[in-house]
């Protein structure tokens, strides 16, 4: 037998292994016997249902700190191309952040929908339980009285109790963990075990009064008839001695006429297949049983696909477009960059990126985990205002603060270094003169803008002025130079 058919025979094997596991109910929902077993697995499918609400909730709650990180290091940074770095990780992880939501919000009316029909029948499933479990006795001490003083009538009272031994106990469902030795595992689920409102009742097992005569009792136990055909023959010397019970009847067991019902969820019973088509578009008051099936399979079958943060260093984030497109509209040197995600034009752009991120997830913690993480910023909290890490400053409204202190600081830095640089016609002139003055050589000094060669010293170059305003609110400045007017007459 060669090679290549024996691969064959095996990938032919593992297929038909794979169909067969496809169209395998889950062991534990063959397993169920009572209504229990219904409501303990019909938890657990609402327990796996219900998982893929919260999916991503650790995933979003790391990202939005993370964004919160950058948002204030990009806001604190003195370096505007490490502000144009961490402006970009910004953007990418709240890209991410409102893609995972999206992606949740897509998802939650099939779960929901099915949730709520799950509830429901489990509802169903509890009134039925205590159907089931229902006993109806008569206190033989203490259970008859007379109707009235002014009637010949008797009550017999039956007084209900409910009794687990009768169906089964609800309460351990709490701590069950397998039905008939096999754990539920709803994914594997075909045949969604079904509960019917309607059929509930007959769960209720027979009452029967008995009354026990003297003598003479000849009808047929079988035969149902009239109280006075039933007793018909009997005889009784006195009525107290009737002494009426309830007697014990046979508990009643799931079965096909009253609620073990189920509905394939999947089209030929296979559930890598799509919803049955059988079950789709029905109503909930006509068809119960299959709009309940096709609500639970579609949200079996939804994904929600969580992204994560991306690997901080430098080979993932250069590769990452929406990082190069917000790196790029930053960084003054990438601005020129028609497409940053085009190749080759954006080698420089990328090349930059690599390296400013770092080589790997050290390098990059070692370049800018103190300006980010253990970065301290001044923020309003706990009543006072204090310096905090900035991976410690936690609520929304402790980060704006923080933010606004930081914008604020900025803004006043900048007003000074404004002021301190403004010049006046007085200093231009002082720093003219120094910079003439300076310079030895004759040739260098009359090829300085500003200055001439005279007395055997550079000199600022003396200009004459003329003004020509008479308001003294405006002047301009004429070098005397001939000036050539050309009149062009038409």
């Amino acid at each position: 037998m060669t090679a290549h058919l024996i691969l064959l025979l095996v990938s032919a094997a593992t297929t038909t292994m794979a169909v067969h596991g496809s169209k395998t109910e889950d062991p534990a929902a063959t397993a169920i016997t009572n209504l229990c077993d219904i409501d303990f697995y019909l938890q657990q499918l609402e327990k796996e249902i219900n998982a893929k609400l919260t999916m991503g909730t650790d995933t979003q709650q790391k990202l939005a700190q993370m964004a919160k990180n950058y948002r204030l290091a990009s806001a604190a940074a003195n370096n505007p191309e490490q502000t144009c770095l961490f402006r970009a990780l910004l953007t990418k992880l709240t890209e991410l952040y409102h893609q995972n939501e999206q992606e949740k919000r897509r998802a939650e009316e099939p779960i929901k929908n099915a949730l709520a029909e799950i509830a429901e029948k489990r509802r169903n499933v509890a009134q039925a339980i205590t159907l089931a479990n229902l006993k109806l006795a008569i206190d033989t001490s203490t259970g008859h009285k007379r109707t009235s003083t002014s009637g010949n009538t008797v009550d017999s009272t039956l007084t209900p109790t409910l009794d687990t031994a009768l169906h089964c106990d609800p309460r351990p469902a709490i701590q069950a963990t397998t039905i008939g030795a096999h754990k539920p595992n709803p994914q594997n689920l075909i045949n969604l075990p079904f509960v019917d409102e309607n059929k509930i009742t007959k769960m209720i097992r027979r009452h029967n009064v008995r009354l026990t005569f003297a003598d003479s009792s000849n009808q047929n136990p079988a035969a149902a008839a009239t109280f006075a055909l039933a007793a018909a023959s009997c005889t009784q010397a006195s009525l107290t001695s009737l002494n009426p019970t309830v007697a014990p009847t046979t508990a009643v067991t799931l079965g096909q006429a009253n609620l073990k019902e189920t509905v394939t969820m999947y089209e030929d019973g296979d559930r890598i297949k799509a919803c049955n088509e059988k079950n789709s578009g029905k109503t909930k008051k006509d068809n119960a049983k299959e709009y309940y099936a096709d609500k639970v399979c579609h949200a079996l079958k939804v994904t929600v696909k969580i992204q994560h943060a991306p690997v901080l260093d430098g080979p993932t984030l250069s590769a990452d477009e929406t990082i190069r497109r917000s790196a790029a509209g930053c960084l003054i040197q990438f601005q020129t960059l028609e497409n940053p995600n085009k190749s080759p034009e954006n080698k420089a752009l990328v090349a930059f990126l690599e390296a400013a991120y770092g080589k790997n997830t050290d390098d990059f913690s070692k370049k800018f985990k103190n300006s980010v993480e253990k970065k301290k910023v001044k923020v309003y909290t706990d009543r006072k205002l204090k310096e905090e890490e900035i991976e410690n400053v936690q609520t929304g409204s402790e980060e704006q603060d923080a933010l606004n202190r930081i914008t604020g600081r900025k803004a006043a830095e900048q007003a000074a270094a404004s002021n301190e640089g403004a010049t006046t016609p007085e200093t231009n002139q002082v720093k003219k003169r120094e910079e003439c003055n300076a310079e030895k050589d004759e040739t260098k000094c009359i090829n300085k803008e500003g200055c001439e060669f005279k007395e055997g010293e550079c000199k600022v170059k003396v200009v004459t002025t003329t003004s020509t305003n008479t308001t003294g609110s405006n002047t301009f400045v004429l070098n005397k130079k001939p000036l050539l007017l050309v009149f062009l007459i038409l």
